[in-house]
């Protein structure tokens, strides 16, 4: 299993089985739900690395807030990926560039039909995987892309993983939904650690004791968890001076315990996102 996956590990399995079910002509959709620092972006770089090693092409895009109002933003990013062939991405771009902003739907809807059949012309001879990471941020007309080229690919050699938030704008629930109505569509959400989860994140740093005595207080993601246990190490508490003296006796040595940063994450009254947890991964040693 990928490092700081944790529970996840079920869903990067059931990735595996459906680049698999896409080898063999039968293709998938992944749709994955998560909140902001969830592991959704872990988990489909895990993918991506997985998928490569098969011997996929994969195509990886990003979905940008600043990039909403760009047509087609996404659809080009998919095209501009290093993998793509040359000429490939050659006949997307002068298709595109047929399209302009009077363009009608019926005119948009045409080119969509021709670029999706240049994508699937590349699947004879490897299976292509389609990555999009954050795909709410996308804009509307590669949405639309999105939607038509998922229908087309129930047996094809495709996989589309597609990642988004639970919290959708209002014109994006009709692709939501509209996706989740295809038949080849599976849906992922990543909820909150278990305990025994937040126990194998924090055992990654700190002591199996300390780990197993801060679980049951805190629930949170990957990314919280990782956090919560980082650069909060002291010796003496928040604001200790734990400069050596110079000369004199050494002070009684004293086992190193977690700040109040810690403390308050383990905190019942803490119900975090794991957003706030990437840090952790300078945590201190682990105690004896």
């Amino acid at each position: 299993m990928p490092a700081n996956l944790f529970e996840w590990e079920s869903r990067l399995s059931v990735l595996r089985e459906m680049l698999h079910g896409a080898t063999q002509g039968r293709g998938r959709l992944a749709l994955v739900s998560g909140a902001v620092a969830s592991g959704k972006t872990r988990l489909l770089d895990s993918f991506a690395e997985q998928a490569i090693e098969s011997g996929a092409l994969l195509l990886e895009v990003t979905g940008s807030r600043a990039e909403r109002e760009l047509p087609f933003g996404i659809l080009r990013k998919i095209f501009d990926n290093a993998a793509m062939p040359p000429d490939v991405r050659s006949e997307a771009v002068t298709l595109l560039s047929d399209i302009g902003p009077e363009s009608t739907a019926a005119a948009r809807m045409h080119v969509m039909s021709q670029i999706s059949s240049v994508l699937l012309r590349l699947v004879d001879e490897r299976t292509l995987v389609i990555a999009v990471d954050d795909v709410h941020c996308g804009d509307d007309h590669s949405l639309q892309f999105l939607l038509h080229l998922a229908r087309r690919v129930r047996q094809a050699r495709v996989l589309i993983v597609l990642t988004e938030s639970p919290r959708l704008r209002q014109r994006q629930l009709t692709f939501h939904a509209e996706l989740l109505r295809q038949p080849n569509c599976v849906r992922m959400r990543l909820p909150m650690l278990t305990e025994a989860g937040v126990a194998e994140a924090l055992s990654n740093t700190l002591s199996a004791t300390v780990a197993s005595r801060l679980a049951p207080n805190a629930t949170a993601s990957p990314a919280a968890t990782r956090c919560c246990c980082a650069p909060c190490w002291t010796t003496g508490g928040p604001g200790a001076n734990t400069a050596r003296p110079s000369s004199g006796p050494r002070p009684a040595r004293r086992s190193p315990r977690p700040s109040s940063a810690v403390c308050t994450a383990a905190s019942p009254r803490w119900r975090r996102s794991p957003a706030v947890s990437r840090s952790s991964e300078t945590a201190a040693p682990r105690g004896p």
